[in-house]
């Protein structure tokens, strides 16, 4: 099987109110389950929006977050991917990108690298360092989480060994424009599907807009979302990718790496 269909939700978060968002959250997913998704996909920290709020929104992997998700996991028998506020073994805390399988059990894990200084978010919580990828059905993806939209590098870096990326975002609406561009200019420019998953609503004085898209491997937009909460429903297709690069064979002509200097 090469094709996966994903179910991203672009959901009102209340700020700070998990409780809220986890209603929210649930209502989404069994929609999701009904229209046969593969990969049910939640904005960046769902459950209580982006609030650097440590004491309340941080987490360790048994907390109710990470049981949330595996429990929409097991239930509806589909994948599951959000981000929370991780705290790991040493104490340190990271807005961390998780993905379960349909019987619940963690499979990936990924550590926001790069943390948006003007929002707070770099003095509350540490870095990761690593790009893991994970694979449904025989299709490859990888996860990234807001912010490290503006970074091609760390798409770059694993683009030939992926089918799809997956941004899962609170991008607010004064920015928007670079939004849409930016997913375009990934899919584009690394010739793979761009899932980019954002959230509606008003918190904390910001606004946002949503524009949640999928994106195929030659920047065209095949499925997206008006500025209101919704499920938008896009099939990956691995294939697809495959003639593509085939086609037009951009990635077999990168140079990085191979000792180019300014």
């Amino acid at each position: 099987m090469t094709t996966v269909t994903v179910a991203a939700a672009q959901m009102d978060i209340g700020f700070e109110r998990p409780e809220r968002n986890y209603s929210s959250a649930a209502r989404l997913a069994e929609n999701a389950a009904r229209r046969h998704a593969d990969l049910f996909i939640l904005p960046e920290m769902f459950a209580t929006g982006f609030s650097m709020n440590t004491e309340l929104v941080a987490e360790e992997s048994s907390g109710r977050t990470p049981k949330f998700l595996e429990s929409l996991a097991s239930r509806y028998q589909m994948y599951v991917a959000a981000s929370y506020v991780k705290i790991d073994v040493e104490g340190r805390m990271h807005n961390m990108g998780v993905v379960f399988d349909r019987d619940g059990r963690l499979i990936h894990e990924y550590a926001k690298i790069h943390l948006f200084s003007p929002g707070g978010e770099s003095k509350a919580f540490c870095p990761g360092n690593t790009v893991p990828t994970f694979c449904i059905n025989g299709v490859r993806f990888v996860l990234f989480i807001c912010y490290d939209l503006r970074f091609p590098e760390i798409f770059r870096m694993v683009a030939k060994e992926v089918d799809a990326a997956v941004v899962v975002a609170n991008w607010p609406g004064t920015r928007q424009e670079h939004w849409d561009c930016l997913l375009r200019a990934r899919a584009i420019e690394n010739q793979q599907y761009l899932v980019g998953v954002n959230r509606i609503g008003e918190s904390d004085g910001l606004v946002y807009n949503g524009g949640s898209v999928v994106v195929s491997p030659g920047g065209q937009i095949i499925a997206s979302c008006a500025s209101a909460e919704d499920i938008l429903v896009g099939k990956i297709d691995s294939s697809i990718v495959a003639e593509t690069r085939q086609a037009f064979p951009v990635l077999a002509d990168m140079r990085l790496g191979t000792g180019v200097e300014r």
